[in-house]
C-alpha cells in the first residue's frame, strides 16, 4: 500500500528465457520428426502442442507404442478428464501431454524439460507463451517447432476469414508474419524473437542457428521463375503442381491441363523438389504469395 507522497517501485524484466534452447524446423514427416525429439529425451517431462484435437490423440498413442509415458488433452474433453490429466502431469515424472492450446494456462510445473509444436502456433506471442512453460526452474529446455506450406495458409485462412474487423485482421497478420520471419530466419533465433518485442544487443549461443548457421544463396531467379509458373496458371494451382511444372514433369495433371506447352515448362531443373518445396515455403513465410 503506498502513502501519499511515496513513489511506487518498478520493477523490469527483459523477454529473454537464456537457458531455453530454440530451434525451428520445416516438415518432413513430422510424426517421425516428433517422435524422434522425443526419443531423445526419454523420461523427461515435456509437452507436444498440435492443431487438432485428432492429432492429439493419434500422436499420444504413437509415442505410447514408442515407449514413452504420454496423454492427450484438449477441450472437447470432459471436464473432470481434463482435470486428472492436469494432476498427472503435475504429479508425475517424465509425462508427456500432447495437448491443443487450451491445454498450458495455469499450468505451473517448473521442470518441464522440452516443449514441441507439431503445427505452427497461430502467432509470435503465442509462441513465446507456449515455449515459456518449459524450464521454469532456470535449468536447460529445449523447444522444437514445425511447420509447412499447409500451416501458413491454414493460418492466414483462419485470419481471412474470421469475424474481426479489417485492422484487426490486417494486425493478426502481422504477428503471424513475424513468427514466420522467426521461422526463416537466417541469423541467430533469439535475436530474431527477441527484437520483436524491443531488445537489442541480444547475446544468445542457444538456439539451432547459433548452433549450425544455415546455408543461403541468392534466390532472385528462382522467385522469378517460381511466380511465373503461378501467374502462367492463373494462381489456381498449389505448390506441388508448380513444382512439377517447373520440374519439366510429365505427370497427368500437367499433360491434361497442357501446362507442358508453359514457357515455364522445365526452366526449374537447377534444383530439385525438395529444394523447390523451401524456396516456396520461404515465399509463404515472407507473405509473396
Amino acid at each position: 500500500r503506498l502513502f501519499d507522497g511515496e513513489t511506487p517501485q518498478t520493477f523490469l524484466h527483459g523477454f529473454d528465457r537464456p537457458n531455453i534452447h530454440l530451434a525451428f524446423a520445416a516438415k518432413d514427416g513430422p510424426r517421425q520428426q516428433i517422435l524422434s525429439f522425443a526419443a531423445a529425451r526419454k523420461g523427461q517431462s515435456g509437452i507436444v502442442y498440435c492443431g487438432t484435437r485428432a492429432k492429439t490423440e493419434g500422436l499420444s498413442g504413437a509415442l505410447n507404442q514408442a515407449g514413452h509415458s504420454a496423454c492427450f488433452y484438449h477441450g472437447g474433453m470432459e471436464p473432470d478428464v481434463r482435470r486428472e490429466v492436469e494432476a498427472r502431469f503435475q504429479r508425475e515424472d517424465g509425462l508427456i501431454v500432447v495437448a491443443t492450446v487450451a491445454f498450458g494456462m495455469g499450468v505451473d510445473k517448473p521442470d518441464i524439460r522440452w516443449v514441441a509444436h507439431a503445427d505452427l502456433p497461430k502467432s509470435i506471442e503465442a509462441y513465446y507463451q507456449e515455449i515459456g512453460r518449459g524450464g521454469r526452474d532456470g535449468a536447460p529446455a529445449e523447444t522444437l517447432t514445425l511447420y509447412g506450406p499447409d500451416d501458413i495458409r491454414l493460418r492466414r485462412s483462419q485470419i481471412d476469414e474470421g469475424l474481426a474487423p479489417p485492422e484487426r485482421r490486417m494486425a493478426d497478420h502481422a504477428r503471424l508474419n513475424a513468427l514466420l520471419g522467426l521461422a526463416e530466419a537466417l541469423d541467430c533465433r533469439r535475436a530474431s524473437l527477441l527484437a520483436y518485442f524491443g531488445e537489442t544487443n541480444v547475446t544468445c549461443k542457444n538456439c539451432d542457428l547459433c548452433d549450425t548457421p544455415v546455408d543461403v544463396f541468392d534466390g532472385t531467379t528462382a522467385v522469378r521463375k517460381a511466380l511465373s509458373a503461378i501467374l502462367r496458371t492463373n494462381e489456381y494451382f498449389g505448390a506441388g503442381h508448380l513444382i512439377d511444372i517447373l520440374l519439366g514433369n510429365e505427370t497427368d495433371k500437367v499433360l491434361a491441363r497442357g501446362h507442358e506447352d508453359l514457357p515455364t515448362y522445365g526452366v526449374g531443373k537447377e534444383y530439385s523438389k525438395r529444394e523447390w518445396q523451401a524456396v516456396f515455403r520461404q515465399m509463404m513465410g515472407h507473405d509473396l504469395v
